[in-house]
């Protein structure tokens, strides 16, 4: 995906930042909403009209503010709800009247990733509870936007996903409550017809970092500061280089992605090794913690694996406290790796 010159008239967005979730305080999060804004308002000064940036926002309380602000730039936000967010991309981004040159994709909130028959990532919807899991299903929704039996679609896709890809749901049971309740988009074709360029802010298996001071995501604030003077449809190869680059001269996980171009589904090649000095005592602690949690990761997959072939109850007892075992250790982890990067800001 390369720079191209696109007609702001014919550009699309959906846009959604989440800060508070019917699942309680203990979901909230300080910054998504702001973000999604500061994004939509980059769009809107490269020409994007107002009424077809679809724009979610469920803020914080002390957060309220960003909803008048947006209604000053034109936008009629709208609660972040499954149902809300499901039926614009359904009928306006799927349909058969949806066309345009180029779509952006942009979500800032809580996001998981489950793993039965294959691994998904997931994206949390503000009435999100833990009776409900509504949860979108980030795979359908790329598959299904990358196809059309209808006509070009948006032949030029660009998605900004600043949510964590860790494996919340412990156990077989929560996890396929996760699943049923994923909200999943049909494809309306078989041919791939879009170049999509897919950006997380976490590889599978790690967390995303919010700082809730300053009121904003590390991976949406690096992005924001990236596209600025960059036209509408940047160099996204070049982007995402310099993206890594940045988050490991600060000894973070770097950013990960998906290229698709015509059913061909490209992983993000390792990022290089910024040449700049770094802390090798704090590279090495990363290190070591990330090959900790690749470990158990897959002590985890083997006894769920013998999970499965079993039906004898007392054992599947055994099976299932060593689940949560590994969940607790992993969790264990990834807090010791969120202070390591938290603190080398």
């Amino acid at each position: 995906m390369t720079a191209a010159p696109i007609q702001s008239r014919n550009v699309y967005a959906l846009i959604v930042g989440i800060e508070k979730y019917q699942a309680g305080p203990d979901y909230d999060l300080n910054g998504p909403a702001n973000d999604a804004l500061k994004f939509a308002n980059w769009l809107l000064q490269h020409g994007t009209e107002p009424e077809h940036i679809y724009l979610f926002l469920s803020p914080l309380e002390q957060n309220k503010g960003v909803l008048s602000e947006a209604q000053t730039k034109g936008f009629f936000p709208s609660p972040a709800t499954h149902d809300a967010i499901a039926n614009t991309i359904r009928s306006k981004l799927t349909s058969k009247s949806s066309r345009g040159e180029l779509l952006y994709i942009f979500w800032g909130g809580h996001g998981i990733i489950t793993k039965t028959d294959a691994t998904v990532r997931r994206l949390f919807f503000a009435d999100t509870d833990d009776d409900t899991k509504w949860n979108l299903n980030v795979n359908s929704l790329v598959e299904a936007l990358g196809t059309s039996a209808y006509g070009t679609g948006f032949p030029q896709q660009v998605f900004f996903i600043d949510a964590c890809a860790n494996a919340f749901y412990q156990g077989l049971a929560q996890t396929s409550q996760g699943v049923a309740a994923g909200v999943e988009f049909a494809t309306s074709g078989d041919a791939q017809r879009a170049e999509q360029f897919v950006l997380f802010a976490s590889p599978e298996y790690e967390v995303a970092t919010n700082d809730s001071k300053t009121g904003t995501g590390h991976f949406s604030q690096a992005v924001l500061e990236t596209l600025q003077g960059q036209p509408l449809l940047p160099d996204m190869r070049m982007l995402v280089e310099h993206l890594q680059s940045d988050f490991l001269r600060k000894q973070q996980i770097p950013p990960a992605y998906w290229l698709k171009l015509q059913d061909n589904q490209i992983e993000a090649l390792p990022p290089k090794p910024d040449p700049s000095p770094v802390n090798s005592a704090q590279v090495l602690k990363l290190k070591y913690l990330q090959n900790k949690r690749s470990t158990f990761e897959q002590q985890l997959q083997t006894v769920q694996d013998e999970l499965d072939a079993t039906a004898d109850v007392t054992v599947k007892e055994t099976y299932e406290k060593r689940l949560n075992l590994l969940f607790k250790q992993i969790e264990e982890v990834d807090q010791d790796i969120k202070k390591l990067n938290q603190g080398n800001d």
